[in-house]
């Protein structure tokens, strides 16, 4: 692993800046899906997600002053396209998985926009991609939002505090 100034050779991965920092998410790195870099696995945190490559992710910062990266999709190291959908919070240092619709999160090589519309609600979209190797994502799922509700302005601790809600575009 490179020193924290310095990325290590690396491709199809995830990259956000917050403030002065910049968080890269896995990728592809000597023939294994990649890993974090900024930030080691503490012991004590049990939702963890598995490390991939041609996933999507965003930032999201709200008013309540804790940037969130949000990752979607990619694929493992069996090639297997990943149906998941997580949120990292950065002030925290801990993961949470959504509970999102299969055709938002499973898919590989697309895109993700994060809108905010309130401090307590947040529009994801979802763009193009693939569901297999050459399997592109076709009508009515190219574009997806989904609508993330923040019940709790001071955390952000578990899906139980979200609610989603699927549009087609």
């Amino acid at each position: 692993m490179a020193s924290k100034n310095q990325l290590d050779e690396r491709a199809a991965h995830c990259t956000v800046s917050v403030d002065d920092s910049l968080y890269v998410w896995a990728g592809y790195q000597d023939g294994l899906p990649g890993f974090w870099q900024c930030i080691k696995k503490p012991e004590a945190i049990d939702q963890w997600p598995v490390g991939r490559n041609r996933h999507a992710g965003a930032i999201i910062i709200t008013g309540s002053d804790c940037p969130m990266l949000v990752i979607s999709g990619g694929f493992d190291k069996n090639i297997d396209t990943l149906d998941d959908c997580w949120i990292f919070n950065i002030t925290q240092h801990s993961w949470i998985k959504l509970d999102v619709p299969h055709s938002v999160s499973k898919r590989r090589s697309h895109s993700l926009s994060v809108f905010i519309m309130s401090p307590h609600c947040v529009w994801i979209i979802t763009a193009g991609g693939a569901v297999m190797t050459e399997t592109l994502v076709t009508n009515p799922n190219i574009v997806m939002l989904t609508e993330l509700v923040l019940y709790d302005s001071n955390t952000f601790v578990g899906s139980d505090f979200l609610k989603c809600k699927e549009y087609y575009l």
